[in-house]
C-alpha cells in the first residue's frame, strides 16, 4: 500500500532555496518515486493557465501535474484558481478525457481532510453525482465514483452528498452495474456516505439498494472478489433495518435471481463483528492491473471529522 505522510505530522519542512531565495517544502516519496516539492506561485499559474485552454491535451498533462502536488500539498492547490477550474471543467464537459483527468486530480487532493473540504465546499459534488445519474455506463463514472468515495470519507461531506442526491445516485448503479470496479467503488462509496447515518441507509433502501444485494448474493462470487466484500459490507451498514433479509428475499424474487441458502443470509447479523473488519483494505484485481497502479485503503477515524470507531474507505491513486 502506498504511504504518503507530508501532512501526516501537520508539518510541511520548508526550507530556502539559496539561488532562487523561495522557500520549498520536500515532501516524502511515494514508493521510489522522486520527492515531490511545494509548488511555487509562477507553477501554480502556469497550470491554472494550461487548464483553461481545454481543448488542448496540454490540459490534461496539467492535470497529472496537479494530481502529483495536491496529493502532497492539497492545500496549495485547494487554495489556488487551480480548485475552481478543474470542477468547471468537469461542469461543463463531463464525458471528456480531460474531466476523467481533472476528477483523478480531484480525488487525489481529497485524500486528505483538508483537500476534501476545500473540493465540497467549493462546489464539487453536485456535478459528480450529476455524471453519476446521468452518464452511466461511460467510464469517467468510474472516475466520478472514486472522487466521491474520498469525498465522502469526511462526516460533513457526507450529510452534502446524502442533501444532493448522492445516495439514489449509488444505488441506481448497484442496482445494474456489472460485477466489475464500477460496482467495487459505488458499493465503496454507498459504504462511506451510510456508516453511521441513519438517514443515509433508509434512503438506501427506500431507492432499492435491497435490489442490488440479491444480486450480488446471487452471482456467488468467490469470497475475496470485492464486489462481494463490499456487499457484505452493506448488509452490516444496514443491520438496523428490521426487514432486510425480506427485501433482499423479495427483490431476488422479483428479478428471477436464487440467493445462497438462508442460513448464509442470516449469518451476515450472526457474524456482524466479522464483517465490519472484512478485507476491503485489498486492492482489487482490477485496481492492481490498471495503469494508474490504484489503491483501496481503509483510513483511520482520527482526522478529518470521521466518527469515532467506523473506518471509511479511501481511493489512493498513483
Amino acid at each position: 500500500m502506498n504511504v504518503i505522510s507530508p501532512t501526516s505530522s501537520g508539518r510541511k519542512f520548508e526550507q530556502l532555496d539559496a539561488n532562487s531565495g523561495t522557500s520549498y517544502a520536500p515532501a516524502a516519496t511515494v514508493d521510489n518515486q522522486q520527492p515531490v516539492f511545494k509548488p511555487s506561485e509562477q507553477q501554480i499559474q502556469e497550470m491554472h493557465a494550461t487548464l483553461k485552454v481545454k481543448t488542448s491535451m496540454m490540459a490534461v498533462g496539467a492535470c497529472e501535474r496537479v494530481k502529483k502536488f495536491a496529493r502532497v500539498f492539497p492545500k496549495d492547490i485547494a487554495e489556488s484558481p487551480i480548485l475552481s477550474e478543474l470542477i468547471n471543467i468537469v461542469v461543463e464537459g463531463p464525458m471528456t478525457p480531460l474531466a476523467g483527468a481533472a476528477m483523478s486530480a480531484l480525488a487525489a487532493m481529497a485524500m486528505s481532510p483538508d483537500g476534501r473540504q476545500f473540493v465540497c465546499t467549493a462546489g464539487g459534488t453536485a456535478p459528480i453525482i450529476k455524471l453519476i445519474s446521468e452518464h452511466f455506463p461511460h467510464p469517467n463514472v468510474d472516475r466520478a465514483l472514486t472522487l466521491l468515495m474520498n469525498l465522502s470519507a469526511d462526516q460533513v461531506n457526507r450529510k452534502q452528498v446524502r442533501e444532493e442526491g448522492g445516495v439514489e445516485a449509488l444505488v441506481s448503479i448497484i442496482k445494474i452495474s456489472a460485477m466489475d470496479s464500477v460496482m467495487e467503488h459505488a458499493m465503496g462509496t454507498l459504504h462511506n456516505v451510510m456508516l453511521t447515518d441513519i438517514k443515509a441507509k433508509m434512503r438506501a433502501v427506500e431507492a432499492g439498494v435491497a435490489y442490488g444485494l440479491a444480486r450480488v448474493l446471487a452471482a456467488r462470487l468467490p469470497p475475496n472478489n470485492l464486489s462481494n466484500v463490499r456487499c457484505r459490507m452493506l448488509v452490516s451498514d444496514l443491520l438496523q433495518v428490521p426487514d432486510l433479509h425480506e427485501r433482499i428475499q423479495n427483490a431476488a424474487a422479483e428479478l428471477g435471481l436464487k440467493l445462497p441458502e438462508a442460513e448464509q443470509v442470516h449469518n451476515f447479523k450472526k457474524n456482524k463483528a466479522m464483517l465490519a473488519a472484512a478485507p476491503a483494505l485489498q486492492p482489487s484485481q482490477s485496481e492492481r492491473s490498471m495503469g494508474s497502479g490504484a489503491n483501496v485503503s481503509r483510513m483511520g477515524s482520527v482526522a478529518g471529522g470521521l466518527d469515532e470507531g467506523v473506518v471509511p474507505l479511501q481511493y489512493i491513486e498513483e
